[in-house]
């Protein structure tokens, strides 16, 4: 179990920033927090893998009662990016969560009905450098 200081990493996916928002001005960052909100219920529990290298825990968020995975339900909604560097328990578990993620892109599911916005880790990369240039 987490305590209230502990910062979780979900394994296999990659969200939007609280902050990000589309091109055309809509929130996705707020948008796919919602989703996750709505996923979560008193069944949920965390699935702990390990640590990353800044010492957020590395996690999947588990749904006890309807056995199935909010890491996955996020992707199939729709509401997050496959982590491209995801390492899966095995393919089974790799193909699945792929399926869903190219199933929500196909289909414009979520965040994905948005036309025009960075992924993630682009628009971390675009922020850094701004921060960067402000501090100098």
């Amino acid at each position: 179990m987490l305590n209230s200081r502990e910062k979780l990493r979900l394994v296999y996916i990659d969200t939007p920033e609280l902050k990000q928002r589309s091109f055309g001005h809509i929130p996705i960052g707020e948008l796919s927090k919602k989703a996750l909100m709505n996923f979560l219920n008193p069944d949920v529990s965390v699935k702990v893998q390990g640590k990353d290298i800044y010492g957020r825990l590395l996690g999947e968020l588990w749904d006890n009662k309807k056995n199935v995975s909010l890491n996955y339900l996020m992707i199939k909604a729709g509401m997050a990016y496959l982590y491209p560097y995801s390492r899966f328990k095995n393919n089974q578990q790799k193909l699945l969560f792929l399926k869903a993620y190219q199933n929500a892109v196909k289909n414009k599911q979520g965040i994905f009905s948005v036309k025009a916005m960075y992924t993630p880790w682009v628009y971390r990369r675009k922020n850094k450098l701004k921060r960067a240039k402000i501090a100098l």
